[in-house]
């Protein structure tokens, strides 16, 4: 309703005095120009020069004088050209439940703030300092990673030469790993917080990763405390063995992935570490995982597995490792049933979603 470069119409000031309650956004939105024309004469009427983080701010300070508390955070709702079209803010009208209202609504509103976009869920973006990896188990077989690097590889990008090789017609890990130093800055000109998934391309922990090269991944997480990072491996041995040498940061979300039975022990050894939030990847979800212990644990994430030949998960192995954490009182997040159409398949689990945060992730 507010044209630029022109004044607006009556009919339509009076619209926005009714729905914003106040005056006082005319002289927000609009300033009097300050370029004169040829005859040294100002323009009649004003001109609009608001940019969206001042009228981010406009909205929040007007909830924030109508309710007991509103979002620090906003999501912005854009169109297909990246222009923001709306603006999409939390308010708590209830004085009790205040705390605890606003800091899920800010932790959700941080999350979803999409400023470098990722694929992989719960996740906004992803950075990998490090690139390549090696087969260790079952849940390695139809890597999705393995197959990007594979593609990224014959474009010609240095960043992930040798580190994949085509066996019987598939892109398949080498064991070659590249650090790559100019990473490791990345974060720090992201400005505004966003949770960042590391190493999406590899695994921090592999055996050829120096002790080194990981405390310099570390040390940027410390530095850049307004994100928050997950890190997730399926070499738990060397997580607990390196433990001891790391400052953990409290932005920092530690996870093993275990796929089936046969590698519970990944779990206990998570839980020996100094890391202050533990979670948790069941997936792809190989076998069924009927006797969990979760203390100390603070979130499961379980799903299927997708892309070209999977292996096709089972519902009582979902339900029983939802009921287990619902016994224990651990965060459940239900990632997918997967398959060759993931989409399709969706991830409702008995007629609902299950997208639980722990609180300790919250803060």
């Amino acid at each position: 309703m507010i044209p630029r470069n022109r004044a607006v119409p009556e009919s339509w000031q009076a619209r926005l005095d009714r729905c914003l309650g106040e005056t006082e956004w005319r002289d927000v939105f609009y300033s009097v120009p300050k370029t004169r024309d040829l005859f040294l004469n100002l323009p009649a009427g004003r001109e609009r020069t608001l940019a969206i983080s001042a009228v981010e701010s406009y909205f929040r300070k007007r909830l924030e004088s109508m309710f007991t508390g509103a979002s620090k955070y906003a999501l912005s709702l854009n169109n297909q050209t990246g222009t923001c079209m709306d603006l999409l803010f939390f308010a708590c009208g209830n004085q009790r439940g205040k705390r605890i209202a606003l800091q899920i609504a800010d932790h959700i509103l941080k999350i979803r703030k999409m400023a470098g976009p990722s694929s992989i869920e719960l996740t906004e973006s992803t950075w990998n300092p490090v690139a390549g990896c090696t087969v260790l188990s079952p849940g390695c077989t139809n890597c999705y990673a393995m197959r990007l690097a594979g593609r990224l590889q014959g474009m010609g990008q240095k960043k992930y030469a040798r580190t994949t090789r085509k066996t019987g017609g598939r892109a398949k890990w080498t064991g070659h790993i590249n650090l790559h130093e100019e990473s490791l800055d990345i974060p720090g000109k992201w400005r505004a917080g966003r949770l960042i998934f590391v190493n999406s391309m590899s695994d921090l922990f592999h055996e050829d990763v120096p002790l080194e090269f990981i405390l310099r991944v570390f040390e940027t997480m410390r530095e850049t405390p307004q994100h928050t990072y997950q890190i997730l491996t399926k070499r738990a041995e060397r997580l607990e063995e390196l433990d001891s040498s790391i400052d953990w940061p409290s932005n920092v979300w530690m996870g093993v992935s275990v796929e089936n039975s046969e590698f519970l022990e990944r779990i206990e050894r998570l839980k020996n570490t100094r890391a202050f939030i533990k979670f948790l990847s069941l997936e792809p979800l190989l076998g069924p995982l009927d006797t969990l212990d979760l203390r100390n644990i603070h979130l499961v994430i379980a799903g299927g597995e997708s892309g070209p030949d999977v292996r096709p998960v089972e519902r009582s192995w979902i339900r029983s490792i939802r009921d287990q954490c619902l016994d224990q009182d651990v965060a459940f997040r239900f990632k997918q049933w997967g398959g060759k159409r993931k989409k399709q398949t969706g991830q409702k689990l008995d007629g609902g979603t299950w997208d639980q945060m722990s609180a300790h992730a919250l803060g």
